[in-house]
């Protein structure tokens, strides 16, 4: 029977240690390829919806389940509706496309997902692309690598939230946010489909540009705001210098209101923070958001809402329900292009200048006559039969430096072309990039960059911390003295490197120039504390060099409960890893109280019941009877029966014959 329920336990302590660990976002090795759930393809079908005719989605062509139309269908589909069995045999096979690059960024960065985190990303991939997977830079990219669950994952998941540039995928964003951290498969429309926590803000630059303007996060984690500016604004003083707006921080208003430092749970989803800026003189100053124009009178033919910032972002103020046959007139006093929208201020707020004829009214304003010299500002700029782009045959390419004389402009749909003198026809600017510029715009010549201010921190412990630019500001300075200035981004770096000790020089390249800043790598720092906090040593230590503890043997003084004897350290001292503490650990010596000899019971008097303690003490044991005061009383070494005569017989005869001398227990 022993040997039967011995076999029982070693079978049940099998089976738990075999029992498949919790699964985490890291993992040592990827050994097996995954596949999507099937539920969440069923998940997927109801986010994507039904599309039973190819459709024309802002980038490609869709049919079915959001899958990319094949070529050789297109023109069934756009005529003839896709089956419900079609549009799964598209799905199914659509879905190596997302798999295969997540996997392979699994592979790279030694990870393990769950089931459910796997399925979040290819979600994303699906909405959005695979080129997250090869971002290092990303935020996503980096979330997924260092397993954050919180804040960090939502914030890189909500950059991608915009859809014809309106923020209609938020709601998908945080559901997948859900999804891969809590495994929830839920619609974005459902109830509760996200915790209430996960909530997203929107950033105004207020004369800057940030680099992205929705933010999201997790109230939770009580976030800070990631802060960087493509663009910061830059002033002329009273002397004709020019100088760089210094960012005062993001605010409830434009003008006054309340700063904000921390994302947490007061904020109400889809508040507007605003950023404010300070001139040299310390004064936060309020400045325009885009270009001053002189009063255009714009035509507006279309039903359009007029908001109170440019974006679709901010709130509505009214909407324009003009139409060809009854077209309002607007006055335009201000030009701010966000990404692909062109906007336009008037009297009573914001509207897309999209939907205008406001192209044409730039065409027809006076400019200088054609024949005009322009140069090429990037490789690779296509021309074409036509001022159109995909329908008309690509004749050429033309490159970075390269000369052209133009004869005619065009703007179509926010973008300008111009017809060269050999008849072809250039796309110059790209709803606000340039890539070709008349030589009567270029700019004054680069003259140098250089750092403004570097960033908050320039010391890294060795293989622990990666480059951080927050705080820091580059500028550009041409040759008419004029300056542009950016916060400097992670993108814009190189040269960082955190596993060899010494000075590390960054390279920064902006404008299309660079400079330099240094940063040094550091030995860790290890203290050794005793237990009071105090320092006992603190020492240097490369990575991956063995600790040595202090010299000598740590003491704490002895108090009203006694004395302390040093065990160790509250942790096993290996080989130096990073910053780290160790603190001194003592064992307490229990004080001997004052006592009366043969006072058993420690009742301050020496009676009968003593003698029947010691007696109960040698019967029934320590615990229920514990003696904490000398009684071997007739010092042969040992406590037992014959101490309880003793104590007896010193009670009945004295102390002459029986005294309590003993010194031991």
């Amino acid at each position: 029977m022993k040997k039967r329920w011995i076999c029982a336990l070693l079978a049940l302590a099998l089976t738990v240690a075999l029992l498949p660990a919790v699964p985490s976002a890291r993992a040592t090795e990827q050994t097996t390829d995954m596949k999507v759930s099937e539920q969440f393809i069923e998940i997927l079908k109801l986010m994507e919806g039904f599309a039973a005719y190819a459709f024309w989605d802002n980038k490609q062509y869709t049919v079915g389940y959001g899958t990319r139309c094949p070529a050789d269908k297109l023109d069934y589909w756009l005529h003839n509706p896709i089956t419900e069995q079609e549009a799964m045999d598209l799905l199914y096979a659509e879905m190596p496309n997302y798999e295969i690059p997540i996997n392979n960024f699994m592979k790279k960065h030694n990870l393990k997902l769950e089931q459910h985190q796997y399925d979040a990303l290819v979600s994303f991939s699906y909405n959005c692309g695979s080129g997250w997977t090869g971002d290092a830079n990303g935020y996503l990219n980096s979330a997924v690598r260092k397993g954050d669950m919180g804040s960090e994952l939502i914030y890189g998941l909500c950059l991608w939230s915009t859809s014809g540039g309106d923020y209609i995928l938020t709601p998908r964003r945080m559901a997948e946010a859900n999804m891969y951290i809590n495994g929830e498969y839920k619609v974005p429309w459902a109830e509760n489909a996200y915790p209430s926590t996960y909530k997203h803000i929107f950033l105004d630059g207020n004369g800057g540009m940030p680099k992205y303007a929705i933010h999201g996060y997790d109230a939770a984690d009580n976030m800070q705001i990631v802060t960087d500016f493509k663009e910061i604004p830059v002033g002329v003083d009273g002397d004709g210098n020019w100088f760089v707006y210094e960012f005062a921080g993001w605010f409830t208003d434009a003008v006054g209101g309340t700063q904000v430092t921390n994302l947490d749970g007061s904020l109400a989803k889809g508040t507007i923070l605003y950023a404010q800026w300070k001139n040299p003189a310390g004064e936060i100053v309020p400045l325009q958001k885009g270009e001053l124009v002189d009063n255009l009178q714009i035509t507006v033919t279309s039903k359009l809402n007029v908001r109170t910032g440019p974006g679709t972002f901010y709130p509505v103020v009214r909407t324009i329900n003009a139409t060809t046959e009854a077209p309002e007139v607007v006055t335009v006093t201000e030009v701010f292009t966000s990404g692909s929208t062109t906007w336009g201020k008037t009297t009573d707020g914001w509207l897309s200048l999209n939907y205008t004829d406001y192209d044409e009214v730039i065409n027809a304003l006076p400019g200088e006559p054609f024949p005009r010299p322009a140069t090429l500002q990037r490789d690779g700029v296509n021309y074409r039969t036509e001022p159109v782009v995909n329908t008309t045959t690509l004749v050429g390419k033309l490159n970075k430096g390269e000369k052209i004389i133009i004869v005619e402009e065009k703007l179509d749909n926010g973008m300008l072309w111009g017809k060269m003198d050999n008849g072809y026809w250039i796309c110059m600017d790209n709803k606000g990039e340039e890539y070709v510029l008349y030589d009567s715009d270029l700019r004054p010549s680069l003259v140098s960059v250089s750092m403004l201010k570097l960033p908050d921190k320039v010391q890294y412990v060795q293989m622990n911390e990666e480059l951080s630019i927050t705080g820091s500001v580059v500028v550009a300075t041409y040759s008419d003295g004029s300056i542009a200035a950016r916060t400097v981004a992670r993108e814009l770096t190189s040269g960082f490197d955190n596993t060899t000790l010494g000075k590390n020089t960054i390279t920064v390249s902006y404008a299309g120039g660079s400079t330099e800043f240094e940063v040094e790598i550091i030995k860790a720092t290890v203290v050794f504390k005793n237990y009071d906090g105090s320092i006992l040593s603190s020492q240097q230590y490369a990575y991956g060099e063995e600790v040595t503890p202090p010299a000598g043997v740590p003491a704490r003084p002895e108090d009203d409960e006694g004395t302390y004897l040093f065990i160790g350290w509250d942790r096993e001292i290996a080989v130096c890893t990073g910053n780290t503490e160790y603190t001194a650990q003592y064992e307490l010596i229990p004080a001997v109280p004052d006592y009366i000899p043969g006072d058993m019971d420690m009742n301050g008097t020496l009676t009968k019941d003593d003698v029947f303690y010691l007696l109960y003490h040698i019967v029934w044991g320590n615990e229920e009877y514990p003696v904490t005061i000398p009684a071997d009383y007739n010092n042969d070494g040992l406590i037992n029966k014959e101490d309880v005569f003793y104590l007896l017989y010193h009670l009945v005869w004295g102390a002459e014959e029986y005294p309590l001398t003993s010194t031991s227990n």
